[in-house]
Protein backbone atom coordinates (compact mmCIF):
# COMPACT_ATOMS: atom_id res chain seq x y z
CA UNK A 1 0.00 0.00 0.00
CA UNK A 2 1.24 3.24 -0.91
CA UNK A 3 1.32 6.03 1.37
CA UNK A 4 -0.98 10.03 0.06
CA UNK A 5 2.27 12.73 0.01
CA UNK A 6 0.02 14.51 2.43
CA UNK A 7 -0.30 11.77 4.67
CA UNK A 8 3.63 11.22 5.37
CA UNK A 9 3.73 14.65 5.66
CA UNK A 10 1.09 14.35 8.50
CA UNK A 11 2.83 11.50 10.77
CA UNK A 12 6.16 13.47 10.09
CA UNK A 13 5.31 16.21 11.98
CA UNK A 14 3.04 14.15 14.65
CA UNK A 15 6.78 12.07 15.32
CA UNK A 16 8.55 15.09 15.45
CA UNK A 17 5.66 16.85 17.86
CA UNK A 18 6.19 13.56 19.93
CA UNK A 19 9.89 13.79 20.15
CA UNK A 20 9.61 17.30 21.09
CA UNK A 21 7.24 16.52 23.94
CA UNK A 22 9.12 13.49 24.97
CA UNK A 23 12.27 16.17 25.03
CA UNK A 24 10.65 18.63 27.44
CA UNK A 25 9.35 16.14 29.74
CA UNK A 26 13.04 14.95 29.99
CA UNK A 27 14.13 18.25 31.25
CA UNK A 28 15.22 18.94 34.86
CA UNK A 29 12.96 20.70 37.02
CA UNK A 30 15.03 23.98 38.14
CA UNK A 31 14.75 24.38 42.28
CA UNK A 32 17.42 26.96 42.59
CA UNK A 33 19.78 29.30 40.40
CA UNK A 34 22.23 31.87 40.85
CA UNK A 35 24.18 33.57 37.85
CA UNK A 36 25.30 35.89 40.12
CA UNK A 37 24.61 38.49 36.89
CA UNK A 38 23.21 40.89 39.24
CA UNK A 39 26.09 41.52 41.95
CA UNK A 40 26.86 44.73 42.86
CA UNK A 41 30.90 44.91 44.57
CA UNK A 42 29.72 44.16 47.76
CA UNK A 43 32.86 43.13 49.91
CA UNK A 44 32.32 40.85 53.52
CA UNK A 45 35.48 39.18 55.58
CA UNK A 46 36.95 38.26 59.08
CA UNK A 47 40.57 39.20 60.25
CA UNK A 48 41.10 36.73 63.47
CA UNK A 49 37.14 36.41 63.86
CA UNK A 50 36.18 40.74 63.85
CA UNK A 51 33.59 40.33 60.56
CA UNK A 52 34.19 43.81 57.85
CA UNK A 53 31.94 45.06 54.86
CA UNK A 54 32.81 47.55 52.74
CA UNK A 55 31.38 48.09 49.07
CA UNK A 56 27.96 48.91 47.45
CA UNK A 57 24.56 47.17 49.48
CA UNK A 58 24.41 43.30 49.65
CA UNK A 59 22.73 41.00 47.25
CA UNK A 60 23.44 38.15 48.68
CA UNK A 61 23.52 36.53 52.06
CA UNK A 62 27.44 35.54 52.82
CA UNK A 63 28.79 34.51 56.27
CA UNK A 64 32.32 34.34 57.16
CA UNK A 65 33.36 31.56 59.72
CA UNK A 66 36.60 30.55 61.12
CA UNK A 67 38.55 29.07 64.17
CA UNK A 68 41.74 31.02 64.99
CA UNK A 69 44.38 29.45 67.46
CA UNK A 70 46.64 31.32 70.48
CA UNK A 71 49.97 29.56 68.63
CA UNK A 72 49.22 31.42 65.64
CA UNK A 73 52.04 33.33 63.97
CA UNK A 74 50.18 36.11 62.35
CA UNK A 75 46.37 36.82 61.21
CA UNK A 76 44.13 34.94 59.30
CA UNK A 77 42.42 37.71 56.83
CA UNK A 78 39.68 35.99 54.76
CA UNK A 79 37.07 37.81 52.25
CA UNK A 80 34.31 37.14 49.97
CA UNK A 81 33.20 39.55 47.43
CA UNK A 82 30.04 39.93 45.46
CA UNK A 83 32.55 40.47 42.16
CA UNK A 84 30.79 42.42 39.09
CA UNK A 85 33.57 42.62 36.88
CA UNK A 86 35.49 39.31 36.69
CA UNK A 87 34.15 36.88 34.12
CA UNK A 88 32.58 34.00 34.78
CA UNK A 89 32.35 30.22 33.30
CA UNK A 90 30.00 31.83 30.03
CA UNK A 91 32.19 34.26 29.69
CA UNK A 92 29.82 37.31 31.23
CA UNK A 93 30.64 39.20 34.23
CA UNK A 94 29.81 38.31 37.55
CA UNK A 95 31.20 35.83 39.75
CA UNK A 96 31.47 34.72 43.59
CA UNK A 97 35.13 35.27 45.03
CA UNK A 98 36.30 33.68 48.20
CA UNK A 99 39.74 34.55 49.10
CA UNK A 100 42.47 34.11 51.67
CA UNK A 101 44.14 37.65 52.31
CA UNK A 102 46.86 36.70 55.16
CA UNK A 103 47.78 33.21 56.49
CA UNK A 104 48.73 32.54 59.63
CA UNK A 105 51.07 29.46 60.71
CA UNK A 106 48.38 27.66 62.04
CA UNK A 107 44.56 28.45 62.21
CA UNK A 108 41.49 25.15 63.00
CA UNK A 109 39.14 26.36 60.50
CA UNK A 110 37.91 28.75 58.14
CA UNK A 111 35.34 29.22 55.11
CA UNK A 112 32.04 30.76 53.79
CA UNK A 113 28.48 30.48 54.26
CA UNK A 114 26.60 31.16 51.03
CA UNK A 115 22.64 31.37 51.92
CA UNK A 116 21.22 32.78 48.38
CA UNK A 117 20.08 36.16 47.81
CA UNK A 118 19.02 39.16 50.59
CA UNK A 119 15.61 38.85 49.48
CA UNK A 120 13.08 35.97 51.14
CA UNK A 121 12.51 34.99 47.33
CA UNK A 122 15.56 34.22 46.74
CA UNK A 123 17.25 32.59 49.39
CA UNK A 124 18.62 28.93 49.27
CA UNK A 125 15.03 27.30 50.70
CA UNK A 126 14.93 24.10 48.78
CA UNK A 127 11.48 23.58 50.29
CA UNK A 128 11.54 20.27 48.04
CA UNK A 129 14.17 19.17 50.43
CA UNK A 130 12.24 20.17 53.48
CA UNK A 131 8.47 18.80 52.29
CA UNK A 132 10.43 15.11 51.56
CA UNK A 133 13.11 14.40 53.93
CA UNK A 134 14.12 10.81 52.61
CA UNK A 135 16.93 9.34 50.57
CA UNK A 136 14.71 8.66 47.56
CA UNK A 137 14.00 12.75 47.24
CA UNK A 138 17.32 12.73 47.38
CA UNK A 139 18.62 10.97 44.86
CA UNK A 140 16.55 12.70 42.47
CA UNK A 141 17.93 16.49 43.66
CA UNK A 142 21.10 17.49 41.60
CA UNK A 143 23.88 20.15 42.85
CA UNK A 144 25.85 21.55 40.32
CA UNK A 145 28.19 24.39 40.08
CA UNK A 146 31.39 26.08 38.14
CA UNK A 147 34.57 27.08 39.74
CA UNK A 148 37.99 27.94 39.05
CA UNK A 149 41.27 29.33 40.87
CA UNK A 150 42.91 32.06 40.92
CA UNK A 151 45.58 34.40 42.96
CA UNK A 152 46.03 37.68 41.95
CA UNK A 153 49.56 38.69 43.71
CA UNK A 154 51.56 34.71 42.72
CA UNK A 155 50.67 33.74 39.49
CA UNK A 156 52.40 30.64 39.81
CA UNK A 157 50.57 29.56 42.87
CA UNK A 158 47.62 29.06 41.56
CA UNK A 159 45.28 26.16 42.73
CA UNK A 160 43.98 25.11 46.32
CA UNK A 161 41.56 22.70 47.66
CA UNK A 162 38.25 23.69 49.24
CA UNK A 163 36.03 21.26 50.85
CA UNK A 164 32.41 21.40 49.86
CA UNK A 165 28.73 20.58 51.94
CA UNK A 166 25.20 21.48 51.88
CA UNK A 167 23.95 22.39 55.23
CA UNK A 168 20.35 23.04 56.73
CA UNK A 169 20.11 26.33 58.94
CA UNK A 170 19.85 24.80 62.10
CA UNK A 171 21.91 24.80 65.40
CA UNK A 172 24.73 23.25 65.39
CA UNK A 173 24.30 22.43 61.49
CA UNK A 174 28.27 21.17 61.00
CA UNK A 175 26.77 18.21 62.89
CA UNK A 176 24.07 17.63 60.12
CA UNK A 177 26.28 18.41 57.20
CA UNK A 178 25.78 16.99 53.80
CA UNK A 179 29.71 16.66 52.82
CA UNK A 180 30.83 16.44 49.44
CA UNK A 181 34.17 15.89 50.01
CA UNK A 182 36.57 17.93 48.19
CA UNK A 183 37.05 20.18 44.98
CA UNK A 184 40.87 20.91 43.50
CA UNK A 185 40.56 24.23 41.80
CA UNK A 186 42.77 25.48 39.11
CA UNK A 187 43.22 28.14 36.59
CA UNK A 188 40.54 26.81 34.20
CA UNK A 189 36.93 26.53 34.83
CA UNK A 190 35.28 23.38 35.76
CA UNK A 191 32.43 21.56 36.45
CA UNK A 192 30.91 20.42 40.15
CA UNK A 193 27.73 18.45 39.80
CA UNK A 194 26.65 15.65 42.30
CA UNK A 195 22.82 14.24 43.24
CA UNK A 196 22.50 14.86 47.44
CA UNK A 197 22.02 10.85 48.25
CA UNK A 198 26.13 11.38 47.38
CA UNK A 199 26.97 13.07 50.45
CA UNK A 200 28.42 12.09 53.65
CA UNK A 201 26.50 11.93 56.61
CA UNK A 202 22.85 11.68 54.77
CA UNK A 203 21.06 9.23 58.26
CA UNK A 204 21.87 12.57 60.23
CA UNK A 205 21.21 15.03 57.67
CA UNK A 206 17.75 13.70 56.88
CA UNK A 207 16.96 13.10 60.79
CA UNK A 208 17.59 16.93 61.16
CA UNK A 209 15.76 18.27 58.31
CA UNK A 210 12.54 16.34 59.55
CA UNK A 211 12.26 16.98 62.97
CA UNK A 212 13.69 20.91 62.30
CA UNK A 213 11.82 21.90 59.02
CA UNK A 214 14.46 24.53 57.87
CA UNK A 215 13.52 27.36 55.77
CA UNK A 216 16.35 28.17 54.59
CA UNK A 217 19.78 26.13 53.64
CA UNK A 218 23.44 27.05 53.21
CA UNK A 219 25.96 26.05 50.86
CA UNK A 220 29.96 26.11 52.34
CA UNK A 221 33.26 26.24 51.23
CA UNK A 222 35.90 26.06 53.29
CA UNK A 223 39.46 25.32 53.96
CA UNK A 224 40.80 21.54 54.21
CA UNK A 225 43.90 20.00 56.21
CA UNK A 226 46.26 22.79 57.75
CA UNK A 227 46.19 26.35 57.04
CA UNK A 228 49.73 26.10 55.49
CA UNK A 229 48.15 24.46 52.55
CA UNK A 230 47.20 28.08 51.43
CA UNK A 231 48.87 31.50 50.12
CA UNK A 232 47.94 34.63 50.60
CA UNK A 233 45.94 35.20 47.71
CA UNK A 234 44.40 32.30 46.61
CA UNK A 235 40.70 32.68 45.37
CA UNK A 236 37.86 30.79 44.64
CA UNK A 237 35.70 31.47 42.16
CA UNK A 238 32.08 30.10 41.85
CA UNK A 239 29.71 30.92 39.18
CA UNK A 240 26.37 29.37 38.22
CA UNK A 241 24.76 27.92 41.32
CA UNK A 242 21.91 25.24 40.24
CA UNK A 243 19.95 22.64 42.32
CA UNK A 244 17.71 20.62 40.22
CA UNK A 245 14.76 18.03 40.35
CA UNK A 246 15.92 15.08 37.72
CA UNK A 247 12.68 14.12 35.72
CA UNK A 248 11.60 10.26 36.82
Amino acid sequence: MRLHPKSILRMSVLFVWAICCQSAMADDDILFTDSFADVKGRVIGQIDGKTEVAGEPATRRLVPFMGTSPLADGKLTIRALEDPVTAGFDGQPGVLAISFKTVPSVATYCGFVYLGGVTPDRALSLKEITEAPNLQNLKRIKLKFRFRATNPLDDGAIGATYGCRLEPLVDNSYASRLSFGSIQATDKWQSFETTLDQGQNLATFLKTVASATPAVYKLVWGQVGPITNYQPGDTLLIDDIEFSRVSP
